[in-house]
């Protein structure tokens, strides 16, 4: 078992190696917040000195001996990146030591006292002795790769001026780091505040005295059962989430600058390392004092984009999620407040009626002819086409399940096969397999001859596609598998509730998808036979045989973006029945508490409590599917954005060079790339819209209950009404704390704003483009 520990100075290790570095001040974990002592100030100094001074000497040395040599671009963007980070290392330890330095110890002082309250254990020393140590092995590992590359192209004559980068590099690193572990500190501490919060809530709602008292403002009625203590825990609940907000305000105060720092770091290093792989390694005439670049400063330079986009997204996720652990909070504090009574039994008791009791299980009365009835209808219901009954969910599935991108049996999920799994791998490998052979054969024979950017966008186009099918596997089989599995179940749970309430089978509009499908597929059927066909009589089979990659990344592509679309159509289906069940039922005057009516009797025993919870476990079931598809949608949205831009950058290059010669090749050409972008572009307009109109239509639900409230007067005249207007309040201010959306793995939100993030992306190239022509 992992050693869990009560506070925060687990993360000690690393607090000592940014005191080594002289870029946070030294603080004992308890004691009271004071000024950085003389001799460490002094210590930083001689870090600034020593960082200002291999800035001096980086750029003398270069300027004589580097930048003569070197490409004009390149010479410009390194002198940027080398200014940004000098000049990071300089203000860090400015900021950190002598300007923030009791902020500093402020926050990890209330870091460490708030861990160490009993509500805290969350904290796992293995955990963070095994990141620590990866970090600084893999920082070894790049610093040592880089110096042997550099030294062996250049020699260490040139690399010496260099040799200073990696230990700044090193200390940017490690700062984002310390700020990464940091936010996942604050994250923990909200995740381990929702537990107690919700322990304590269940333990109080599930009492035996559960309907004896009413919750606001978290006083309660007294009881006999209901201890101090247990009043007393959710108070402290609220002071600790206070607590723990003030910590993320000193996170702010602390690290703020040093974030924005951090981003003009990544920003300029990347456009350097980018710029040099363009120049040295792609355009193989181009050379450093002679020195030739190929494979090697691909990868070197690869290393460092994944390394500083990591660390960049390790420090955004880990603050993402805290902010979500936050969030949840009141989400917890919402659905436990469903649980509890809008009017206490205690108020109830005062119109207490004699009732015929069936040994508890019901009443005797009108009622049980209802009983009766559904009981009967209840067979009925359970005979119509269940959700995964439907012609288009079975087709879809099963084309899924032969791909790989859905398990067996997901409908009645009872464990995956090793068989499948396997299977699912080898899908995996051939897609892996027909990737790197046909960038090997294009590398190595067709793009030596090629413009630049058509080869380079056709490489990212081709391995990105490649990856997203990969992830879309592996995500659906092995990652993601309980996710989509837990997320299937609460659709039938939702669909057989909705049935069952209200006599109503919820259809699905299965003609439609179905259409919808079956015109992708054609459209992408017929581009597949006349490209291929093109490709066949002009060039010959082996031209055929490298885009058939490309082929298969578009089918399942194609398949991702119908799974989303399926899910999305239903959520957006219950939703609008939610909203027309709700403005039939709960309208003013109140009527569904009177029996002497038998019109819609059934709209009349449907509690507010039920809208509640069938509405929370929408919003489930929408989170379970983002996070089950999120990544594979950032994919899919780079992907349509690359090969838009591939196929402008084609038609560009086709229409600038446009002559009667070959007219009719050039034709063909022209319709291809043109049926192709047409293809990206129905992927983008069907995540971007369906999800849309779900998320219209969900939060179109507290528009109708502020609706159905302007109707009731200010005094409700009766019990009931007072009931019904209570629970209408709380399902509008739940819906306005849960807001309904389909994210992208939290980059951005599935809706009309992404289709603007790509024709924004494509229209950002053709201005660059058009200025170069």
């Amino acid at each position: 078992m992992k050693k869990q520990v009560a506070d925060c100075r687990y993360i000690k290790p690393l607090y000592t190696l940014c005191n080594i570095l002289a870029i946070l001040p030294p603080h004992v974990f308890g004691n009271n917040p004071s000024r950085t002592s003389v001799c460490f100030k002094i210590y930083t100094v001689i870090h600034i000195f020593i960082a200002v001074g291999i800035y001096i000497h980086s750029s003398y040395g270069r300027e004589n001996y580097v930048y003569n040599i070197m490409d004009v671009t390149v010479s410009l963007t390194d002198k940027l990146a080398n200014f940004t980070l000098s000049s990071f290392n300089v203000v860090l330890r400015f900021i950190l030591v002598f300007y923030n330095d009791r902020t500093i110890k402020t926050f990890l002082n209330d870091a460490y006292e708030i861990s160490k309250q009993s509500e805290f254990v969350c904290f796992t020393t293995r955990s963070f002795q095994m990141q620590f140590l990866a970090f600084n092995l893999y920082m070894a590992f790049l610093l040592v790769f880089d110096t042997f590359v550099w030294i062996r192209s250049v020699g260490f004559k040139m690399f010496q001026f260099y040799l200073g980068r990696s230990l700044m590099y090193y200390t940017c690193n490690t700062m984002i780091f310390f700020m990464f572990q940091s936010a996942l500190l604050i994250k923990h501490l909200f995740a381990s505040l929702n537990n107690s919060l919700e322990t304590i809530t269940k333990n109080l709602v599930c009492n035996d005295v559960r309907r004896q008292y009413i919750l606001t403002e978290f006083k309660m009625v007294k009881s006999s059962t209901i201890t101090n203590y247990q009043c007393f825990d959710i108070k402290r609940i609220r002071k600790l989430h206070n607590k723990i907000c003030s910590l993320v305000d000193s996170f702010n105060d602390a690290y703020g600058f040093v974030i924005l720092s951090v981003i003009l770091v990544i920003i300029t290093y990347i456009l350097n390392l980018t710029d040099l792989v363009l120049v040295y390694a792609v355009d193989k005439t181009k050379s450093i004092d002679g020195a030739q670049y190929g494979a090697e400063l691909i990868i070197l330079c690869g290393f460092w984009i994944i390394t500083l986009l990591m660390f960049s997204v390790f420090l955004a996720h880990s603050c993402a999620n805290a902010v979500l652990e936050s969030e949840k909070l009141s989400i917890v504090c919402f659905v436990w407040l469903n649980e509890i009574p809008t009017i206490p039994t205690s108020h109830v008791a005062t119109s207490r009626r004699p009732k015929f009791s069936a040994a508890g299980f019901f009443t005797v009365d009108f009622t049980l002819l209802g009983f009766i009835i559904g009981s009967v209808t209840s067979y009925i219901i359970i005979s119509y086409k269940e959700f995964d009954d439907k012609k288009i969910v079975k087709l879809l599935h099963r084309i899924s399940q032969t791909l790989g991108l859905s398990i067996p049996n997901l409908y009645n999920y009872d464990g995956l096969a090793v068989c499948y799994l396997i299977y699912s791998f080898m899908i995996c490998v051939i897609l892996l397999g027909l990737c790197i052979y046909t960038l090997y054969v294009k590398i190595a024979h067709f793009y030596f001859g090629l413009i630049i950017t058509a080869a380079i966008l056709e490489t990212i186009s081709i391995s990105g596609g490649t990856a997203t099918n990969i992830i879309s596997i592996l995500s659906a089989v092995v990652l993601r598998r309980r996710k989509i599995v837990q997320a299937v179940k609460n659709i039938k749970e939702i669909e057989k509730a909705l049935n069952e309430k209200f006599d109503v089978i919820c259809q699905l509009d299965e003609k439609g998808l179905f259409l919808q499908f079956i015109c992708l597929e054609v459209l992408i059927v017929l581009y597949i036979i006349y490209d291929s066909t093109f490709k066949i009589v002009q060039h010959g089979f082996s031209h055929f045989s490298l885009a058939v990659i490309m082929y298969l990344n578009m089918f399942l592509i194609s398949i991702n973006v119908m799974q989303v679309q399926l899910v999305s159509t239903c959520m957006k289906q219950y939703f609008q029945m939610i909203n027309e069940r709700l403005s039939e039922t709960m309208q003013y005057p109140v009527t569904m508490m009177k029996t002497n009516e038998t019109a819609n009797s059934k709209f009349r025993t449907v509690k507010m409590k039920f809208f509640l919870k069938i509405y929370d476990k929408l919003c489930d079931v929408i989170d379970l599917v983002s996070k089950s598809y999120g990544i594979q949608i950032v994919f899919v949205a780079f992907i349509i954005i690359i090969g838009l831009i591939e196929s402008m950058n084609l038609l560009m290059k086709f229409a600038l060079k446009m002559d009667s010669e070959e007219l009719q090749l050039r034709v063909t050409f022209l319709i291809a790339t043109l049926w192709k972008s047409v293809i990206y572009i129905i992927f983008g307009v069907m995540l971007a819209i369906n999800c849309e109109q779900t998320s219209e239509e969900a939060n179109n639900t507290s528009v109708i209950c502020y609706k159905i409230l302007l109707n009731f007067p200010s005094c409700p005249k009766s019990h009931s009404e007072e009931v019904t207007k209570n629970e209408l309040m709380l399902l509008a201010e739940h819906l306005s704390q849960r807001k309904v959306k389909f994210s992208a793995a939290g980059f951005f939100t599935v809706d009309h704003s992404m289709l603007y993030m790509i024709f924004g992306s494509i229209a950002a190239y053709l201005v660059v483009v058009l200025q170069f022509k």
